[in-house]
């Protein structure tokens, strides 16, 4: 077994790519003429990113090199169009304050399910797809309060120019910015009180301890954390992932619940990396089937890492 480390700090500071003019023109856009519009204005930015990008390019090619496809220029092209095609969908639900799009959802019920246990449940998601559609939109259809656990450190300038839209963001949001016992105590409390905890299971920050897995064929190191505290809470984590599947349409899909049960600590470290494990197979087919949604641009297999920026 690998042991755990403790990671340097991180390459990635939460922070978006890109400038507030940049988010303000696609805002206006979408505001007062739609995402038509916007999705227009993408064309020409997403294949200036693929021309000059570098470092997003080569963790594209590798990725696409680990599923055994080959990488042209129109791939690339592809792969950063779909990428701005999410933000703008996600900035159209959160300026519109409505869904913009048509969507279809998958196994929801094992959601509704678990939350008849009275522990709560961690959705544990990834930077594929949408992911914040996936509470906005449960968040319509699930009379439990929802928490978001986000990484809040935006520059200035792009936080004044997101600030609006984000006032229709229907999550209660658990920022990682907080001092991390706090972070974890919030959650915990969330989860004893039924609640429902989303997070991410792919990216590291800020000293996190990690584990390295298999993952499409390379070790990458991944977050303990959510494993942990479902651990100690006792609490199942459901994998789930929205993926555009289409023109203007998305799928929610819920895979099957992983539970540690409450583990003692002899047991508590075999039992998470086995968990952890499970959730990686579920990523590597989610990737498998929709590689054009993988949202890490850097190298994602560096040896101690598994940090970027977004």
């Amino acid at each position: 077994m690998s042991p755990a480390t403790t990671t340097p700090p991180p390459a990635w500071d939460g922070t978006s790519k890109g400038g507030s003019r940049g988010n303000r023109a696609f805002m206006f856009l979408i505001r007062h003429f739609g995402v038509l519009p916007a999705y227009a204005l993408l064309l020409p930015v997403s294949l200036t990113y693929a021309l000059h990008d570098r470092k997003a390019a080569t963790a594209v090619r590798d990725l696409r090199r680990r599923l055994g496809l080959r990488t042209s220029g129109l791939d690339l092209w592809r792969h950063f169009a779909a990428f701005g095609i999410s933000l703008i969908d996600r900035l159209a639900f959160l300026a519109r304050g409505k869904v913009p799009f048509k969507y279809t959802s998958d196994h929801e019920d094992l959601i509704t399910d678990v939350l008849k246990e009275g522990k709560g449940v961690i959705l544990l998601s990834a930077h594929v797809g949408n992911w914040e559609l996936a509470g906005n939109l449960l968040r319509d259809r699930i009379n439990t309060p929802i928490n978001i656990v986000a990484r809040d450190n935006e520059r200035e300038q792009v936080r004044e120019a997101l600030d609006e839209a984000m006032r229709n963001r229907r999550l209660k949001v658990i920022a990682l910015s907080e001092h991390g016992t706090d972070v974890t105590i919030q959650i915990l409390n969330a989860l004893r009180a039924g609640e429902i905890v989303c997070l991410h299971g792919d990216r590291l920050v800020e000293q996190q301890q990690s584990e390295a897995l298999d993952f499409l064929g390379a070790p990458a190191r991944l977050p303990i954390g959510p494993f942990a505290i479902a651990a100690i809470a006792g609490c199942p984590i459901i994998p789930i992932f929205v993926i555009r599947t289409g023109w203007m349409h998305y799928t929610f899909r819920a895979h099957q619940p992983i539970r540690l049960g409450i583990v003692d600590r002899a047991h508590r470290r075999e039992a998470i990396r086995r968990a952890m494990q499970h959730y990686v197979d579920v990523l590597s087919e989610v990737v498998r089937g929709a590689p054009s949604e993988w949202h890490n641009f850097y190298d994602f297999w560096a040896s101690g890492t598994g940090m970027g920026e977004s």
